[in-house]
């Protein structure tokens, strides 16, 4: 990891930590949580989202790019778009301004990603 893309993230007192990877599981970047846990949430984060994909269509629904997911007293929401998926691990919090910065920030890392290719 060159740099890190998402540096502030962690100034918001829900926000615990995230991880932002590649459609191969690949890490781009990590703030707030150690090695092992964000290659966790890497294999993990994709794995939800196709589930959720799966269901959606099944139940007739457009694809599922985004979920937010209780666990404990905390909450995990992945996020994907572009082959970038991004998972944010917060406290329990309200799930729009969650889903308002995540949007922003895989925005961000896309168009990054986009610039250095």
């Amino acid at each position: 990891m060159e740099r890190q893309l998402f540096p502030d993230l962690l100034r918001y007192r829900e926000i615990l930590g995230a991880v932002a990877v590649t459609s191969d599981d690949a890490v781009i970047d990590s703030t707030g949580l150690s090695s092992e846990d964000t290659h966790l949430l890497a294999s993990l984060a994709g794995s939800v989202l196709a589930v959720a994909d799966r269901t959606a269509h099944h139940l007739g629904m457009a694809g599922t790019d985004a979920v937010s997911m209780t666990a404990g007293d905390g909450m995990l929401h992945p996020r994907q778009r572009d082959g970038v998926t991004l998972i944010v691990v917060t406290e329990r919090c309200p799930v729009d301004p969650v889903a308002t910065l995540s949007e922003t920030v895989i925005e961000s890392i896309v168009n990054e990603r986009g610039n250095t290719s």
